[in-house]
């Protein structure tokens, strides 16, 4: 089990530390904490060197998109709040969902029939 996680984790230091701000992070967002964007910037940013020297560069210019997307959500957080400072959290509405659904459909899903 220990090699099992060794292997997803990574050896060197960079990826230690690339795994540890991307579980703060996570645990940031679950507590609707603002926090949780200095670490999804370390992580997308640690990620992006990993990635490249890997040679994986589709996976780290993945993470340049990653990167420039944490400044939208970052200003949709700040601009998105109550009168009470509380994050507003709201479900995505049907037409919002459908639009999303087909934007992500593959080309050569769209055409197929059943």
């Amino acid at each position: 089990m220990l090699e099992f996680f060794l292997g997803m984790v990574g050896s060197r230091p960079i990826e230690w530390i690339a795994v540890v701000c991307g579980i703060l992070n996570v645990s940031l967002i679950i507590r609707r904490s603002i926090w949780n964007y200095p670490f999804g910037f370390a992580v997308v940013t640690l990620y992006f060197f990993i990635f490249w020297e890997y040679r994986l560069y589709s996976d780290a210019l993945l993470q340049v998109y990653f990167f420039l997307i944490q400044f939208y959500d970052l200003y949709v957080w700040l601009n998105g709040r109550a009168h009470d400072g509380r994050v507003i959290v709201a479900p995505l509405g049907t037409g919002m969902f459908a639009l999303y659904l087909g934007a992500v459909i593959p080309p050569d899903l769209k055409g197929m029939r059943t």
